[in-house]
């Protein structure tokens, strides 16, 4: 069975980005920065809508970048299909989230890091999906902008903190494993 680890960054008031063109670097610290890139490689296979990809621009060095999305072509993208991942860029293509768990597991992925946007990581904490977090803290209020969780959204979780990384003086994240 795959982990499926949910790393994100939010502002004080909740937010990930003040609009969808943002991506989280514009605000995020240096050493978020830091964490994610460690994390995310040392995970090795990341999975984001296709909203967060084009706030990147382009596969991340080390990473397989799998994007949860219904089109079935993409630049530069292969379709998942269950062989050994060999590129570092893959769209699911429609499927659905047993079908590319399975097909990951099939390719021998053994844990994959959710990377937003804000309806991906809805999606899969409603869901009930998320086996880890990482959640940092950065000390900015964006004051407006996109939630990691919409208001109203209908489900109540409470997640025991087994440890608090202290990155620098100002951002700490949170780590439910």
């Amino acid at each position: 069975m795959i982990k499926k680890i949910l790393i994100a960054a939010q502002s004080l008031d909740g937010f990930i980005a003040q609009s969808r063109e943002q991506i989280s670097t514009d605000w995020t610290s240096a050493a978020d920065r830091q964490f994610f890139a460690k994390k995310t490689s040392e995970i090795g296979v990341m999975l984001m809508g296709s909203n967060t990809y084009a706030t990147i621009g382009k596969p991340l060095p080390g990473r397989t970048t799998i994007l949860l999305t219904p089109a079935h072509t993409f630049s530069g993208a292969r379709i998942l299909d269950g062989k050994p991942l060999e590129h570092n860029l893959y769209i699911s293509a429609g499927l659905s989230d047993e079908q590319i768990f399975t097909l990951l597991e099939q390719s021998g992925v053994g844990q994959i890091a959710i990377c937003g946007g804000a309806s991906v990581y809805q999606h899969f904490l409603k869901a009930n999906l998320i086996d880890e977090i990482y959640l940092t803290i950065e000390p900015i209020f964006l004051g407006s902008g996109i939630k990691l969780l919409a208001d109203g959204l209908p489900f109540s979780q409470t997640w025991q903190i087994q440890e608090r990384l202290i990155l620098n003086k100002q951002t700490t994240v949170f780590h439910r494993g």
